[in-house]
């Protein structure tokens, strides 16, 4: 099955803040401020998904043979 680009995007960034987050506790280095800046950006574009498109808006779409 594949889903919408528009649904998975969150996730996508998502893996941005991981990476961040395992720097930090990886090799102690703390992200700059422009970093935080974009973990916001992506928190907010969220929320904004979430709260405008309701579930039943996310259709998944399976493989034609």
């Amino acid at each position: 099955k594949f889903a919408s680009t528009r649904f998975l995007s969150p996730f996508i960034y998502g893996i941005f803040i991981f990476s961040a987050v395992a720097e930090y506790f990886f090799w102690g280095k703390i992200p700059k401020m422009g970093t935080f800046f974009g973990f916001a950006l992506i928190a907010v574009g969220t929320i904004l998904m979430i709260i405008l498109y309701p579930k039943d808006d996310v259709k998944f779409v399976s493989k034609k043979k």
